[in-house]
């Protein structure tokens, strides 16, 4: 109680969902997620000085895997994830904060075929759109509000094609 960082504080959480679903004898849909954050806070009221800094992810995906055949499968899938940084910060009736934040959507469509049980040949497409926000700052004294700027954001697209032949030649030999 007398320590001058009484208040500073440290916690997260974890949270975890899985959903599976068989619709048809070849269909099965996939629900997935998961979100988390942690945050930390260090406090010194002798000095009048708080500061937050939360951080955290959450992650969504949906797959829906479908049998043609004994032979050849297919896979659809659809992610998103988002991660923020966040760093709070107040002293005297100053304030900042500094946001970081990375998003990502996501799809993916994957086939298998089997000729034969030495026999694999697996091809698909991949695509991200990526969104970063490096940094996002905002500050005060008071009524004062400080310009900062506009909001940095920039934006990527990632494709990615794929094709895959493997063969089981001997026991020991894998092409």
């Amino acid at each position: 109680k007398s320590s001058p960082f009484k208040g500073s504080s440290y916690y997260f959480y974890d949270l975890n969902l899985k959903m599976n679903y068989r619709v048809s004898p070849k269909d099965k849909i996939y629900v997935s997620g998961y979100y988390g954050k942690d945050v930390f806070r260090f406090v010194d009221s002798d000095a009048g000085f708080n500061v937050r800094m939360p951080w955290g992810n959450g992650i969504g995906a949906f797959r829906w895997n479908h049998s043609f055949n004994g032979k050849l499968f297919m896979n659809l899938s659809a992610t998103y994830s988002n991660y923020e940084f966040s760093f709070q910060s107040e002293q005297d009736g100053f304030n900042i904060t500094l946001l970081s934040r990375n998003q990502d959507i996501g799809g993916k469509l994957d086939f298998t075929y089997i000729p034969n049980f030495r026999h694999r040949i697996e091809a698909g497409a991949h695509y991200t759109y990526h969104i970063f926000q490096p940094q996002n700052v905002s500050a005060n004294q008071d009524t004062i509000e400080f310009d900062t700027g506009e909001i940095q954001k920039y934006l990527s697209h990632e494709v990615a094609f794929y094709v895959q032949d493997e063969i089981d030649i001997t026991e020991w030999f894998r092409m």
